[in-house]
């Protein structure tokens, strides 16, 4: 399955942020319809404070530009888009003309986990959850904690897989995280943090991570991934 992430920020304003969200919960026929045909299998959108995570699953022959160009054709795309950047900021490492900026994937459980990949349920987990964090602002930390996501600790990756998750990737844009996770059916996240955290490597894990992490201005003491309420689904308004 193919897959991008991307991220945006909105207005520090909670009225239209608010409106925003009014607007995701029914999004005009034509533009789910205009998603679709340009090849997007589905879309999500999550929200924390101001910042916007889209994680969409698109077509095995995507094509970003092709897709541009069938999304465009239609003319109410062009209204909905001007409406939605009265909402919008960009964001401060996107180009000129760019609002949603591609994220960069940098961990991916189900590549890294043989735990994972000789699983044989072939079923597509349906539950899935989005999180956000930051790292400090510094080049060479940034570098280092994109270096220890290429090779998790395999003891951390059997943690991970047994406290219920099916997949998780990780996604960077400038100093931002974002994560997308499936996890099992029957996941409940007092009990994964209970079955994670049994393991001493993990402690030095994360241990490890919040040296180079940073808390959102709105977490609480001891939490350092936030969850993102998702405020659009695709496939749940376009049927």
């Amino acid at each position: 399955m193919k897959y991008i992430a991307k991220i945006l920020n909105l207005k520090n304003d909670p009225a239209l942020i608010k409106k925003y969200i009014e607007h995701h919960k029914n999004v005009w026929p034509d533009i789910l319809k205009a998603h679709s045909e340009s090849g997007v299998e589905n879309m999500k959108i999550f929200i924390r404070g101001t910042t916007l995570f889209m994680y969409s699953t698109v077509k095995d022959d995507y094509d970003p530009q092709k897709a541009d160009e069938i999304y465009n054709k239609y003319s109410i795309t062009q209204k909905w888009e001007e409406l939605m950047h009265t909402f919008q900021q960009q964001s401060p490492n996107s180009n000129d003309n760019e609002w949603w900026s591609p994220m960069k994937e940098i961990f991916n459980l189900e590549e890294q986990s043989n735990l994972i990949k000789t699983r044989k349920n072939t079923n597509e987990s349906t539950k899935y959850n989005a999180k956000i964090l930051n790292l400090k602002n510094d080049s060479s930390l940034i570098e280092k904690y994109i270096e220890y996501h290429k090779n998790v600790w395999p003891d951390v990756l059997k943690a991970l897989s047994e406290s219920g998750s099916e997949n998780m990737k990780i996604f960077i844009q400038g100093t931002t995280l974002c994560m997308y996770s499936t996890v099992k059916d029957d996941y409940d996240p007092q009990k994964a943090d209970e079955i994670y955290n049994k393991y001493p490597i993990t402690l030095k894990w994360e241990e490890l991570m919040q040296t180079f992490q940073e808390q959102l201005p709105d977490s609480n003491n001891n939490e350092w991934w936030c969850s993102m309420e998702e405020i659009f689904n695709l496939k749940e308004q376009f049927r």
